[in-house]
């Protein structure tokens, strides 16, 4: 999904991505080669990007997205729509894929 985020339009000195530790090592060294080598085509040359994982139930920015992400997958999913409406609004891209 981080290719729905228009990376060009951010004037930033520097990209901090939070992401929740849910991975092993091995598997954490390739989402962040993945993720920089995205980026790198994206963002201007010298932008320095930083990969933190972190665990969630210690960040309150992590829970709040693994509710909006939960709202999706119980959505589609389980067909239970009640938290999904809320965050409707907020919603800028929305396709189904392999449907």
């Amino acid at each position: 999904m981080i290719e729905k985020v228009n990376v060009r339009q951010m004037a930033a000195e520097r990209v901090l991505l939070i992401v929740d530790r849910s991975k092993k090592m091995d598997d954490i060294r390739d989402f962040n080669k993945y993720l920089e080598t995205y980026l790198v085509g994206e963002l201007p040359t010298e932008t320095p990007v930083d990969i933190q994982h972190e665990d969630s139930s210690r960040d309150k920015g992590l829970q709040a997205v693994d509710v909006f992400c939960n709202s999706i997958y119980r959505k589609y999913e389980k067909g239970d729509e009640k938290l999904y409406r809320r965050f409707q609004g907020f919603i800028k891209f929305e396709t189904t894929y392999l449907s």
